[in-house]
């Protein structure tokens, strides 16, 4: 078999892949010791078509040469036990002739007074004994920061090396202030080579290698190594074209070939094909890649071993790239060298995400003034987009985590349960605290803490774990923290929202694993409050309106996030409000990791702007564009719909502003606000003009009021839980569903008295009333149906089966189809009037509530609202004709309502979550003009008449005392 007829498997390469990469780490130990062994490069073969098969010669191992003494100061551990940090460096550990080992201790505390007479119990271990003890006396002076050095003997009682055929060695530090003991150990390499010989390059307690590594004879690897303890890597690896090898690589290459023959099976005979002298060609990346590497390690050679130690995380994240170029072969965590912090997150057992959006408001209770908020951190499945998911750990199973908002100088208690595999904390960033605060302790698995403190002055600020943060953080363990002013501002923006930055990884094996760029764990998602584009939330303003975006980044990189269309300005550092003086005017600012920063701009740009990252890789999908740190900012004219002979007035019923918005349709500027009507949840508007039917939820009362005094005509009781009104054509009679009743109300107008009160289905929301009047039908959510009543006897005569959860209704213009939609279907359901018999379904976006046929026939809006913690943000348009979706238009946050004026050209949208109305140029099928709101806009009329003038924006609406039958509006 020749050689080019062998198919390479992924294992091979594989295999080959971390051949290289210890090649490299090789060339990189050699980098930090100054060491420069002389290669001898191998010649290369003359090309031939069948290569001649020649055993590779492995040379005589070289014999090791005796360490070099440690340099002092560059093995330094560090530890965090409570309040306390402790810092251990040793001194002498290489040196043969020192009668003691000498190590150099520093003390450092934010909150603990270290006094002189603080005695401290030092341990020598060596394996499970511990050989010898030290008490050990902090210098006079005391204070937050103490040094002091700790000697050992280096000799037995018996006159031996104490270090004589051992590898590693411990010292236990113990009654650090009450706080527990800390372990920091050392390598030796071989055993009984008693010298610490070290790479010069400084490792933290949880790095993917030991914190000494010899140069010469072997290369020991320790917790998180890719290999075993005894492997030998000596040599050079000039970065040009090929690849010389000196004699152990030759060997060590040859071992590799056995390794891979037999990993492949018998038939493949490797090494019968494949001559080990010569040289290995390389694709283009790699190769600047390479050169890249041997210019930062010629660069490593001439730094101190601090420096050098600040440098291998690029190195070791450029090895992880160039693995990734051969074909597959995965990181460094793919061979082990990230099995802890960098391990993929558990995801058998865990739980679909029951909210979809993060960073909402967290209530919270009031108790003894002081107001309280409970979190928990818990895994869900999370959808960074519609179909691509992660497995997170979270805050009350959101990413981000739930947004404490409070006042400055509120007193704040926070309750963390941490229902996590694995101990976590909560730092809060930005906010001083007092340190006990500060995330320094452990909470465990199943355990509760108590967090408390002061709020700040006003400001942005965040909140995240702090423990194994690195991980943690990064796989959702955040969320913002907002501190109001206790004086409110007089020039509030009207858009202000908060954008958590961060990243993602998920790997070839769908398993989501923590992004650590420096560790080579690169992201290949990234998000904008834990979404990545287009799944991001828009922005949505109105022209000449001010908007603020608070910037919080979390993630590892610097975001420069920049707007298309308009200029901000830098408002806001880190929760510090800018004097403005030093407000610079901007398009493109830096986010920086772990920075806030708050930018204000005002919209005065009509139209569709991107605000992106401009690192350009951040904007795309696991490698496709668009995608990532993207989101769209949405700037309409409410003055757009200006002369095009819309004359008449929208109303709104705002149930969480208790108030009614009155829009004059032709500036869709609001013209009146009426108050009075608790929690008004619908409202209807009579054909003749003369009369705006209202409904309170709260107060279960029906409400009529003149459009043209904007004053009470009357008022009627209703059922519990009034959901919806419609007039009857003849404007004569108004009828109202009451929800948790089962039961519809009849009113008589002119009485102002209710007439009837019929049985429907269960839980009666959505109604309308065919053209000639002779049928009102009833959407009964709870048993699936429509119940058509006879107006002239005031009885149901039939219920009709039509689907799931059915929510409102629409006639068509001729009476003959009755439209329903079908919330639990994501659809809209077609009933023929004739037989009363569903004729036919089509899917629409999430969530369908209201349904509308234009006054022509041609089309039917259904308004997709989604859910609270989910909300859709469309509206879907059906030909009635064919019965089939054209075209679904984005209208805003939780799209509710729909009205369409009587030229079929422009619809007017509720966007419940939005509070604003959305207007649709339904032929162009774009919104042109946005109104702002009370809150949670429901229910919406049209009235063919221009608004009243009101002699003020706020006008209250006058209710006669009467008994009230009290609800809440469905």
């Amino acid at each position: 078999m020749t050689l080019h007829h062998i198919q390479p498997s992924r294992r091979t390469v594989r295999s080959l892949a971390v051949f290289i990469s210890l090649a490299l780490l090789a060339l990189i130990l050699a980098a930090c010791s100054g060491a420069q062994p002389t290669a001898t490069p191998i010649q290369a073969p003359a090309a031939a078509t069948q290569p001649t098969a020649a055993p590779t010669q492995t040379p005589a191992a070289t014999q090791a040469k005796p360490a070099a003494p440690a340099p002092t100061g560059n093995l330094t551990q560090s530890a965090e036990a409570g309040a306390v940090t402790v810092d251990i460096t040793p001194l002498n550990l290489g040196d043969a002739k020192a009668s003691t080992l000498d190590f150099k201790v520093v003390m450092d505390t934010h909150s603990v007074e270290l006094g002189g007479d603080l005695a401290k119990l030092a341990v020598l271990k060596i394996g499970d004994n511990e050989v010898t003890t030290k008490l050990w006396q902090a210098p006079a002076g005391g204070g937050h920061h103490v040094e002091g050095t700790l000697s050992f003997p280096s000799v037995t009682a018996a006159g031996k090396p104490i270090l004589e055929g051992v590898n590693s060695i411990t010292v236990v530090i113990r009654n650090l202030a009450g706080v527990p003991e800390r372990k920091f150990a050392w390598n030796l390499g071989p055993a009984g080579a008693a010298t610490g010989g070290n790479m010069g390059c400084v490792f933290s307690e949880n790095a993917w290698m030991a914190t000494t590594a010899p140069v010469t004879g072997t290369m020991p690897m320790g917790r998180g190594g890719m290999m075993g303890s005894t492997n030998a890597v000596t040599g050079t690896m000039p970065m040009s074209g090929t690849m010389p090898m000196s004699g152990d690589m030759m060997g060590m290459m040859a071992e590799m070939m056995k390794m891979m023959q037999g990993m492949m099976g018998s038939g493949s005979a490797i090494t019968s094909t494949t001559p080990m002298s010569g040289t290995m060609p390389m694709s283009g990346d790699m190769m600047g890649m390479m050169a890249k590497m041997q210019d930062m390690m010629a660069m490593m050679r001439t730094m101190s071993p601090d420096a050098q130690g600040q440098m291998m995380p690029q190195m070791m994240g450029m090895m992880s790239q160039m693995m990734q170029m051969m074909g597959g072969a995965g990181s460094m965590d793919s061979m082990g060298g990230m099995s802890g912090h960098g391990a993929a997150i558990p995801s058998a057992g865990v739980p679909e995400a029951t909210a979809q959006v993060g960073g909402q408001p967290l209530t919270f209770k009031v108790e003894n003034g002081v107001k309280v908020f409970e979190l928990t951190a818990r895994a869900v499945r999370w959808n960074i987009l519609d179909n691509v998911e992660v497995t997170a750990w979270t805050y009350n199973g959101t990413v981000p985590g739930p947004m404490i908002r409070v006042t400055e100088g509120d007193k704040v208690r926070i309750v963390l349960k941490n229902e996590l595999p694995e101990a976590t904390s909560i730092h809060w960033h930005g906010i001083p605290v007092p340190n006990a605060m500060d995330g320094v302790t452990p909470i465990q698995p199943g355990a509760r803490f108590t967090y408390e403190f002061t709020a700040p002055p006003a400001g942005t600020f965040m909140y995240h774990s702090h423990i194994a943060a690195d991980k943690q953080v990064m796989v959702g363990l955040y969320a913002p923290f907002i501190v109001d002013p206790k004086t409110p501002p007089t020039n509030t923006p009207a858009v202000d929202v908060t954008w958590m930055l961060s990243e993602w990884r998920i790997g070839p094996d769908g398993q989501t694993y923590p992004a650590m760029p420096m560790a080579g764990g690169e992201p290949n998602y990234f998000t904008i409050n834990g979404k990545s584009f287009p799944e991001t939330a828009p922005i949505e303003v109105g022209k000449g309106q001010r908007v603020r975006v608070r910037l919080a980044n979390v993630g590892q990189f610097t975001h420069p996030m920049h707007l298309h269309g308009m200029n901000f300005k830098i408002v806001a550092y880190d929760g510090v409000p800018l004097p403005p003086e030093q407000q610079i005017v901007r398009n493109t600012v830096p986010v920086n990791p772990g920075e806030l920063v708050d930018i204000e701009f005002v919209a005065d740009n009509v139209g569709t702007w991107m605000f992106h990252c401009h690192v350009l890789h951040h904007v795309t999908n696991d490698g496709t564009e668009p995608g990532g740190l993207v989101a769209l900012v949405n700037v309409t004219d409410p003055a757009a719909a200006q002369g095009i002979g819309v004359q008449g007035s929208v109303w709104v019923a705002n149930e969480d502003g208790d108030s009614i918005s009155v829009i004059n349709a032709a500036t869709n500027q609001v013209a009146a606000t009426l108050t009075g009507i608790p929690g008004p949840h619908n409202l209807q508007t009579a054909a003749d003009g003369k009369s705006v039917w209202a409904i309170s939820g709260h107060s279960a009362l029906a409400v009529a009021i003149d459009p043209t005094t904007y004053t009470v005509r009357g008022v009627v009781p209703t059922g519990r839980d009034p959901a919806h009104v419609i007039l009857a054509p003849d404007g004569k009679t108004v009828y109202v569903t009451n929800s948790s009743d089962d039961t519809i109300t009849v009113i008589d107008t002119a009485a102002m008295t209710v007439t009837a009160t019929i049985p429907v289905g269960k839980f009666p929301h959505g109604l309308r009333p065919s053209p000639d009047g002779k049928w009102v039908y009833v959407a009964n959510v709870n048993d699936n149906t429509l119940s058509v009543i006879d107006t002239a006897t005031n009885r149901k005569v039939a219920d009709i089966e039509v689907g799931q959860k059915p929510v409102q209704v629409g006639f068509s213009p001729d009476g003959r189809f009755v439209y329903v939609s079908l919330n639990g279907e994501n659809a809209v359901g077609k009933v023929d009037v004739s037989t009363r018999k569903l004729a036919g379904k089509v899917q629409v976006g999430a969530g369908p509530i209201q349904v509308y046929v234009t006054p022509d026939g041609k089309y039917l809006l259904a308004a997709n609202q989604g859910t609270k913690d989910k909300p859709s943000t469309t509206v879907s348009i059906v030909d009635t004709a064919t019965f089939t979706v054209l075209d679904t238009v984005p209208t805003g946050q939780g799209a509710h309502g729909v009205v369409i004026e009587p030229s079929s050209r422009y619809a007017y949208i509720t966007n419940l979550y939005g509070n604003d109305i959305a207007v649709l140029d339904i032929a162009a099928r774009k919104i042109v003009a946005r109104t702002p709101t009370g809150a949670a806009p429901n229910g919406i009329s049209f009235l063919p008449l221009a608004p009243a003038p009101a002699l003020s924006g706020q006008i209250e609406l006058k209710l006669p005392a009467m008994e009230q039958n009290m609800g809440h509006g469905g």
